[in-house]
């Protein structure tokens, strides 16, 4: 059997569990393991898996659409807060690719499957973890249109949640039923959650039948033991960051030197990452933080400028320094430098570390 082992989310390699997989899949056959999304590719890193887990850039769905006939069967595994993220997670993978595909709940002890050609693998690894299986559930319809305006419900919601679309905030869960309206691609209301207007305008025109939505209460809990001894390319670049949206992982693979981050939980994130590799940040924060991370760090070597507004800071900085290019090229001193006298004015406070 060739499997392939989708480990999602930060909280299965946080807690062990990603090990504990990769060792029981090959009881069953060839398995590869992947991993998407930066911050889950960062943990990978911290429980050091680097060897044993494949980093994927690109959407799962996609990815495995690109590779379906390399598999015979798909095991969707995190550590989901509820089992209904799991299922909802994992049905919209069997949803948009129709191959077997089997879901592990390692937080709630479930084990569930969405096709026939899955039930006796499904039932085999529910009795090696000894979790209760169960069958995939089905939620309906979560797309339609109405004239001009589109809705799209969002799953597995819990009142408090933060709503990402495309890795961008856009508003925190007030319900369990969540529903996104659009109209032209324009978000014009998200029923069941307060909007986060400024979110909604970086986000910009999406498609809301493809968008990528996610929800949490936070993107990963404090961390017990972070890699600081990581290597990356590096170059005279400093790279321009407005949002948590941006692929760290792909800018450090182009070599960057440090990173100029826009807004309290950009930095914090963003910060917290590139600590891993010894690379300081430069941030730009007025005090607004949602709270996404948990514990974070920074190298030493970082700035952080509280501002009165980080969006106009940012907006500032990237026009009359960065020249609206998303590099900068020049020595990190000089730089801090130059945003001090652009921001004279607006500084509130600045912390070196």
């Amino acid at each position: 059997m060739k499997i392939c082992l989708r480990l999602h989310m930060p909280g299965i390699f946080d807690t062990g569990w990603a090990e504990v997989m990769i060792s029981l899949m090959k009881k069953y056959g060839d398995c590869v393991a992947v991993v998407g999304g930066t911050v889950g590719a960062v943990a990978m890193m911290d429980a050091r898996l680097e060897n044993k887990v494949k980093i994927i850039q690109e959407k799962f769905s996609e990815w495995i659409n690109k590779n379906r006939f390399e598999f015979d069967v798909i095991v969707n595994s995190m550590g989901a807060s509820d089992v209904e993220r799991m299922m909802a997670d994992s049905w919209h993978i069997y949803k948009r690719t129709a191959m077997p595909i089997v879901g592990v709940d390692t937080n709630n002890r479930v084990v569930a499957f969405w096709s026939e050609g899955a039930r006796e693998f499904a039932q085999r690894l529910s009795e090696d973890l000894k979790f209760d299986l169960k069958d995939g559930k089905d939620f309906g319809t979560t797309f339609w249109r109405e004239g001009e305006r589109e809705f799209r419900r969002i799953l597995a919601v819990s009142p408090g949640d933060w709503i990402l679309i495309n890795k961008i905030v856009v508003g925190k869960a007030e319900a369990k039923d969540v529903v996104v309206v659009c109209e032209k691609g324009n978000i014009l209301d998200i029923i069941g959650a307060a909007i986060k207007r400024h979110g909604v305008e970086k986000l910009g025109r999406i498609e809301l039948s493809e968008a990528k939505i996610d929800t949490v209460k936070v993107l990963r809990n404090i961390v017990k033991s972070r890699r600081t001894d990581l290597k990356a390319k590096i170059s005279k670049k400093i790279a321009y960051i407005e949002h948590v949206g941006y692929d760290v992982l792909k800018l450090l693979d182009e070599g960057i030197c440090s990173a100029v981050t826009v807004g309290d939980d950009t930095t914090l994130i963003v910060g917290d990452i590139l600590s891993r590799f010894g690379i300081p940040i430069i941030g730009i924060t007025d005090g607004d933080a949602e709270g996404l991370l948990q514990g974070g760090e920074l190298a030493p070597g970082s700035t952080i400028f509280k501002v009165k507004s980080d969006d106009e800071a940012g907006r500032r900085i990237f026009q009359q320094i960065f020249e609206a290019k998303p590099f900068y090229e020049g020595v990190l001193d000089s730089l801090k430098g130059r945003i001090a006298e652009v921001m004279k004015s607006e500084i509130i406070s600045v912390i070196t570390f």
